[in-house]
């Protein structure tokens, strides 16, 4: 008895195991907003541009497809920078300055929609690490565009990373632009992955349901302390399958872009923290890509083979079992 007591305990602990490893193994669920090479056009804040939130009101109406604006006095903007506008639907977007003539612009892509006259335009970055307040905004319209909206709505919402999503302004966008049953920010300004890894079972301990999208932003910390691509991108894994767990879907913006850095003893600007945060966008792209391959492959053996293998190894345990029993029964006549 005692030794059937035993097998079964194994087996159960096995088929436990496997089930474990499974969940393991089961594709990830999320969504990459790229804002890395997209929204940001692979541009970092340069050191003497715009910072803070400089305004510009625009005097002439533009319509979207132009790819100039008349404003109210000129500007210091660098050919390259990043500005955002907001459109009369009341949408912001960001965008590149071309070239500067007196008080117009050109920019380097066409107006997505169009312009009033007395709507405005700003510079993009706060400092080096950080957008302005409608810079945040255009983030949040961006992430919006690139999702299903109708999906997100009536459901539990949870912003988890760094201070892109701790100043709380691409919360309360989202949250205006979409009905949610729900949200809570967990961010902290200053956190790596690992930080992020580290707290978030305790950042998501006081939650009254379970959620339905979890938001995440990170790489800006990791890249200025010098986080490997290779680690950044194991910690964001772990960060997605514990969220997964919790049966909520992933949307994670991609690293923003790693300033170039003036070195003074080979007089040249050094590309180190730039090249960085190329490699997180990189990386996440490759885990995205490799994900997608993952979940077809799945779909095409049925989603059943994980189950047909765990139902064969519980019909050998059930056949040993028995065997157990009755050589244990023929001993006892014997």
């Amino acid at each position: 008895m005692f030794r059937i007591i035993l097998i079964s305990s194994l087996g159960l602990s096995l088929i436990l195991s496997l089930v474990s490893f499974a969940s393991q193994l089961a594709p990830l669920d999320f969504e990459i907003i790229p804002i890395h090479n997209d929204l940001l056009k692979d541009r970092a804040y340069v050191f003497e541009e715009y910072e803070g939130l400089s305004n510009f009101t625009v005097v002439e109406n533009a319509v979207s497809g132009d790819k100039t604006l008349t404003l109210s006095e000129r500007t210091n903007f660098n050919a390259l920078e990043l500005v955002v506008y907001l459109t009369a639907s009341g949408n912001y977007y960001v965008t590149q300055v071309a070239t500067i003539s007196a008080n117009t612009i050109t920019l380097v892509e066409p107006l997505k929609e169009d312009i009033n006259k007395g709507d405005h335009l700003w510079n993009f970055y706060d400092d080096a690490s950080h957008p302005n307040e409608v810079g945040y905004k255009a983030l949040a319209d961006f992430a919006l565009l690139h999702l299903d909206t109708e999906l997100l709505e009536n459901k539990t919402h949870v912003f988890i990373g760094d201070s892109w999503l701790a100043s709380k302004t691409v919360e309360a966008r989202i949250v205006s632009q979409i009905k949610v049953s729900d949200s809570l920010n967990k961010a902290v300004g200053g956190r790596r992955s690992i930080d992020v890894l580290n707290a978030f079972e305790e950042d998501l301990s006081d939650l009254q349901l379970s959620p339905d999208y979890v938001w995440i932003t990170l790489g800006t910390n990791d890249y200025w302390l010098d986080v490997s691509a290779e680690k950044y991108i194991q910690n964001v894994e772990k960060i997605i399958r514990k969220s997964n767990s919790l049966g909520a879907k992933v949307i994670i913006f991609d690293s923003s872009v790693g300033p170039l850095e003036w070195d003074e003893q080979s007089d040249s600007f050094k590309s180190i923290r730039k090249d960085l945060s190329d490699a997180y966008s990189i990386k996440l792209a490759e885990l995205y890509s490799r994900n997608q391959t993952d979940s077809s492959d799945n779909r095409s053996r049925g989603g059943s083979v994980i189950l047909l293998d765990l139902a064969v190894l519980w019909g050998i345990f059930i056949r040993r079992r028995k065997l157990v029993r009755d050589k244990n029964y023929s001993s006892s006549i014997a």
